[in-house]
């Protein structure tokens, strides 16, 4: 797709087809996960701030087990956050997916995926046309 726009390199051991496809294997987990962070917290929070559940709750053995509940779901609602941004190799990783999507053949060939699944690959070409065209003249 002409002159590359990012500058971020990639394994080149790997072929592209086989690096974008763990790309979305990664993709889909980082969403499994951040879904799983919103659903903790939005069950947490009015556990956290609703005083009229509070003052019904009272002092109860349920209320004990109650306030475990509320910080066991704050815990895994962050713990989910953390598996997202973590830099261990078995976690998700979002710098790696950021890192991946800099490779500019990566990017392009998902450009041009995207392109022609919405069936406009004509116009991707002639909008690429045009970029390498502006590039030109701002070169000269």
């Amino acid at each position: 797709m002409g002159k590359k726009r990012n500058s971020g390199k990639r394994d080149v051991k790997k072929p592209l087809s086989e690096l974008i496809s763990d790309l979305r294997e990664k993709v889909r987990a980082a969403q499994a996960e951040f879904d799983m962070a919103v659903a903790f917290h939005e069950v947490w929070k009015p556990t956290a701030y609703d005083a009229k559940l509070h003052a019904r709750m009272g002092t109860s053995y349920a209320t004990k087990a109650f306030l475990v509940i509320q910080v066991a779901l704050r815990r895994e609602a962050l713990m989910a956050l953390m598996r997202l941004w973590d830099n261990d190799d078995r976690a998700v990783g979002m710098k790696r997916i950021n890192d991946a999507l800099r490779a500019g053949d990566v990017f392009d060939a998902l450009v041009k995926e995207r392109a022609t699944n919405i069936g406009m690959p004509d116009e991707l070409e002639a909008v690429q046309r045009d970029m390498d065209n502006l590039q030109r003249k701002s070169a000269h």
